[in-house]
């Protein structure tokens, strides 16, 4: 299986770290096939990281699964900065959390462009303009498992 680049939402994250339902299990999952397998891409900003510490950061299993990706040398850094266009688009027409463009701009910066995430921002709509307009997937837990999994 070839290496993928994951941009991996908070919220899978969360799932992942402080699971309170069944279904959290893919996400526990999913984070660990990406660990062993894969890489994850952050925008060179900080502001991926700092969502992630801010709602993760006094986690015991987050702190564990970032200083195992980190000390594996498993995290890339993109341009976190969305083009006017389609920032506009988004946030504008579809109205799009801004607090999500990084994570949609390191996605379509990616060499895989995957992009995994339960939050409900990303609907039908957001969906397929970043699929049609920047070539980005956006999968969620059990279908992006599916696919780190191979």
């Amino acid at each position: 299986m070839t290496s993928q680049e994951w941009i991996i939402d908070t919220t899978i994250l969360v799932h992942a770290c402080k699971p309170t339902e069944e279904s959290h299990l893919d996400a526990q999952e999913f984070v660990q096939v990406v660990r062993r397998l894969h890489t994850i891409a952050l925008d060179s900003q900080g502001h991926m990281r700092g969502e992630y510490e801010r709602n993760l950061g006094d986690n015991s299993s987050f702190r564990l699964w970032w200083d195992a990706v980190w000390n594996a040398g498993k995290v890339v850094r993109r341009d976190g900065r969305l083009p006017n266009r389609h920032r506009r688009h988004l946030t504008d027409r579809l109205k799009f959390d801004r607090d999500d463009l990084p994570f949609v701009a390191v996605a379509s910066r990616g060499s895989s462009k995957l992009l995994a995430t339960e939050d409900s921002d990303y609907d039908s709509q957001v969906r397929d303009y970043l699929s049609s307009a920047l070539g980005v997937s956006v999968l969620d837990t059990a279908a992006a498992l599916e696919r780190a999994a191979g």
